[in-house]
């Protein structure tokens, strides 16, 4: 018996992970622990010690340029060194990026009037989806929220491109984006910048020449509702918030179009 319980654990202990890492359900700062009364398995406990600081686990980025999405690996030290191929297409006037939580899709808004969608393959290079682009006016700012399920995405344009407006997106199979049942709504004066908080239910808009926030609640759905009120002024907002506290996500839209993290 003691002899089957030391190969039991050493199996535990030796067996390899067999699975897409871009797939796991765990963090990269997860542990799992086994425990055992002699040779019986007596409870299985999950945590993360260092989930705090998960954020800054990347293993490559992406950055506009200015006809394209420049791709790099990131390197345990920080480096960054560029993917093959270096960079791939884009709309015209690429601008802001984001990921989605899950690794598996990456969305571009090019002022140009359209969002480019990506697939990321096993090695973090990005490919275009089918479609590659869905259209939008003038996008200035693209935003995923954390369950993954909505995009939404900031439009700054003349009045002829339906300026002044928040369009949001399901995600389908595949990462697919597709309109909402109400595919935009409306904002202050140019919008450059959105973000959503990361408990999923409140989003807001960097509106640079009426100098507000636009926020919102995010209903079922994830469909977008004004909150009551509807706009701060960004100074006020900025003199308002605390880093420390748990709204400090959305000091990051105050500085105009927000890039998405890398995951």
């Amino acid at each position: 018996r003691a002899r089957d319980s030391a190969a039991r654990r050493r199996g535990v202990r030796t067996s390899r992970l067999h699975h897409d890492p871009r797939r796991r359900e765990c963090t990269l700062c997860s542990l799992t622990t086994l425990e055992y009364d002699d040779d019986r398995l007596v409870g299985i406990t999950y945590s993360e010690p260092a989930g705090d600081v998960r954020g800054f686990v990347a293993s490559e980025t992406y950055v506009t340029t200015g006809d394209g999405v420049a791709q790099y690996d990131i390197s345990s030290s920080g480096v960054l060194s560029p993917k093959t191929p270096p960079t791939v297409p884009a709309g015209q006037q690429p601008g802001s990026v984001a990921v989605s939580p899950d690794g598996f899709s990456v969305y571009v808004a090019n002022q140009g009037g359209t969002v480019s969608q990506y697939n990321v393959g096993a090695d973090g290079g990005l490919s275009p989806k089918a479609p590659a682009t869905v259209a939008v006016p003038a996008p200035s700012g693209v935003a995923v929220s954390p369950d993954g399920q909505s995009v939404y995405v900031a439009n700054d344009g003349t009045a002829a491109q339906n300026s002044n407006l928040v369009y949001q997106f399901d995600v389908g199979a595949g990462g697919l984006l597709s309109p909402k049942s109400t595919p935009a709504v409306a904002t202050e004066s140019q919008p450059n910048g959105i973000t959503v908080h990361p408990d999923g239910k409140s989003a807001y808009v960097a509106n640079g020449l009426s100098d507000t926030i636009s926020q919102y609640d995010v209903g079922p759905g994830g469909q977008l509702g004004p909150m009551n009120p509807f706009t701060v002024g960004a100074v006020e907002a900025t003199r308002a918030l605390d880093p420390d506290t748990e709204h400090a996500p959305l000091l990051g839209v105050l500085d105009g179009p927000l890039h998405g993290p890398a995951e």
